[in-house]
């Protein structure tokens, strides 16, 4: 089996969606894409593969992941982006998929709390999210390699500073994350996340690049 890491295309959006979905659900059987997307999972996977390639470029945008390849089948995942201009294009996005402003309005009204929860974004930190890998390819280092490369793209964009989010109790996760030199710099969301999502706080974690 030849392990292949490159950025990721238009074509990889079903296999983004799965990744995306299986690295919102970290350590819990459940998504935040229940309150956000609705409907069930195989929904949820079709809108996400299709906010993948819209032509506002949103942190769910193709152009954002690097991508390892097994043989033909994308199996990890890892995004990097400015996060503050990323998020700008989240309307625009869902515009593209037919989305109403009375539905886009709808959606922020229904995340409005756990927003609130969050920390003011910084201006001059790489995001990495989505960060995934399926089960029977972990263990393989293959996270670490698509890191490495984010790490790049990051500096190369001009940043120099890298932040990532990571939920309380993913020990596998931090782990790594800390093996990489990111550490904890604020922890959020205790009481929002457990009435809304039913979910552990959030780490911030960040390191130079």
């Amino acid at each position: 089996m030849e392990i292949v890491f490159r950025p990721a295309s238009a074509a990889d959006a079903p296999a983004l969606a799965s990744l995306i979905i299986l690295a919102a659900q970290s350590h819990y059987r459940t998504t935040g894409f229940e309150l956000s997307v609705g409907g069930n999972r195989e929904h949820q996977h079709t809108e996400i593969a299709r906010l993948a390639v819209t032509n506002a470029r949103s942190w769910f945008h193709f152009s954002h992941f690097e991508v390892a390849q097994a043989d033909d089948r994308v199996v990890a995942s890892a995004a990097g982006f400015d996060k503050i201009t990323a998020e700008k294009e989240i309307p625009a996005s869902l515009r593209d998929l037919g989305w109403t402003d009375t539905a886009i309005q709808a959606l922020d009204d229904r995340l409005a709390k756990l927003h609130a929860a969050f920390p003011d974004e910084p201006a001059d930190c790489w995001t990495l999210d989505h960060i995934a890998v399926l089960p029977v390819f972990r263990k393989m280092g293959l996270a670490w390699s698509l890191m490495q490369r984010q790490f790049r793209r990051g500096l190369a964009a001009g940043f120099h500073q890298c932040k990532l989010d990571v939920f309380q109790g993913n020990d596998i996760a931090i782990a790594l994350y800390d093996s990489l030199g990111f550490k904890v710099s604020a922890t959020f969301g205790e009481t929002a996340l457990r009435e809304i999502l039913n979910r552990d706080p959030l780490l911030r974690m960040t390191k130079p690049l």
